[in-house]
């Protein structure tokens, strides 16, 4: 995290997307998304010195606090009584909802505290409004699944082959392309992060700047920073992309049936690790940081088909 501005946003975003799972009835996903959510907006009212914005995040954090533990309430399983007469509790599910304690009083709402709520729910519309940032969670399963017929091109990979960059593997399908769809399990390190980030680099060349539109679907992190940490990505990547008039759009799923870069020209793009092609590096200050060409990687098998 950069500072309390950015966390305050990446959280925001965050509860967005679990009150869009509360509205759908999806109760465990918006109870694990509030935790993470809240987790980011508390830690950023220590050293938070606009005494207003304070009190608003104070009162929009015991509001979702509140939301959160009624849904806690309705998934928590009953107890049961055995034939034996023991009592049996199905295991709970671990969240971090405990907070409410270590909140400072907040003072009775008053049509000032309303307004200036009202000017920071206004403020994360605005930017969604905008499609500066769209990052919709589905948590159902892939029901329209892109359907893949026999590739017309194989590129098998071999461990600790190097000589492999991206430009060679995908620029030449980016040609006047208008949208791309890309589909990664693999999208966590800062290593594959930064895949992502090439990619959408070569999209913007390989299209010659016609590429509109850029969907990320990946997978939901359990971890809560973690979490945080892959969100405030791709706002950032988000913010670049602006600058060449292409929009970033992204979800999280529970789960992803196969890592592909759809291309709107009828480029269909199967990955077996994703973009995740490259081993870690040793430092970050070894020449093969800087020189793709140079690194050595992992196993794995592209195929491409082209249906136009």
């Amino acid at each position: 995290m950069t500072d309390n501005s950015s966390v305050r946003q990446v959280g925001l975003q965050i509860i967005q997307q679990a009150t869009m799972h509360d509205q759908a009835g999806n109760l465990k996903e918006a109870l694990k998304l509030y935790s993470i959510g809240l987790e980011a907006l508390i830690s950023t009212l220590k050293d938070e010195k606009n005494e207003r914005l304070a009190n608003t995040l104070k009162q929009r954090i015991i509001d979702y606090l509140n939301r959160a533990e009624e849904i806690k309430k309705i998934i928590e399983p009953k107890i049961e009584t055995q034939s034996d007469g023991k009592k049996n509790q199905v295991k709970q599910p671990i969240t971090s909802i405990s907070l409410l304690s270590n909140l400072p009083s907040v003072p009775t709402t008053t049509p000032e505290l309303e307004s200036a709520i009202s000017l920071t729910t206004s403020n994360v519309k605005t930017q969604n409004n905008n499609n500066i940032i769209n990052s919709n969670i589905n948590s159902q399963k892939n029901t329209n699944q892109i359907p893949f017929v026999n590739p017309s091109e194989i590129i098998e990979i071999q461990k600790d082959q190097s000589g492999i960059i991206f430009d060679n593997l995908f620029l030449k399908y980016f040609h006047g392309c208008r949208s791309v769809q890309i589909e990664d399990s693999n999208l966590k390190t800062r290593q594959q992060l930064q895949n992502l980030v090439l990619l959408c680099s070569i999209i913007v060349r390989g299209s010659n700047r016609t590429c509109k539109l850029i969907k990320v679907t990946t997978i939901l992190d359990s971890t809560q920073n973690q979490q945080m940490t892959i969100t405030e990505a791709l706002s950032q990547l988000a913010s670049s992309l602006m600058n060449y008039d292409t929009r970033l759009e992204w979800e999280f799923k529970l789960q992803i049936a196969s890592n592909i870069i759809a291309i709107d020209n009828g480029t269909l793009i199967k990955l077996s690790r994703g973009l995740d092609i490259y081993k870690p590096l040793n430092s970050e200050y070894s020449i093969e940081a800087l020189d793709y060409s140079l690194r050595l990687c992992n196993k794995c098998l592209i195929e491409i088909t082209q249906s136009k």
